[in-house]
């Protein structure tokens, strides 16, 4: 949605306003929703078993940021590997097909 959508939805139900109120309004309202993204982030971290294909997921989960591997190199440096094939596709929660 275009912030002329928002406008002109807004002048509809409210009738005419100036458009630096709208604009407040709509950057309000989206900092109110980065300020709910950032409250409702979560990391999760789980150990990987050999032969296990498939983990469980939470119910809530909505989207999945990066998927990264925890490897200690052979000078004992520890270092996560990003799997961007995970990470950068797009993966439908819930979709077996």
């Amino acid at each position: 949605m275009k912030a002329i959508d928002v406008i002109k939805i807004i002048e509809r139900q409210f009738g005419r306003q100036s458009h630096s109120y709208i604009m407040q309004l709509i950057n309000d309202g989206l900092i109110d929703i980065a300020n709910k993204r950032k409250d409702n982030e979560e990391t999760a971290v789980t150990s990987l078993l050999e032969g296990q294909r498939y983990y469980p997921l939470p119910k809530n989960l909505l989207k999945i940021e990066t998927v990264s591997i925890k490897r200690q190199d052979d000078d004992g440096t520890t270092r996560f590997l990003e799997i961007p094939e995970i990470s950068k596709a797009s993966i439908k929660i819930g979709d077996e097909t």
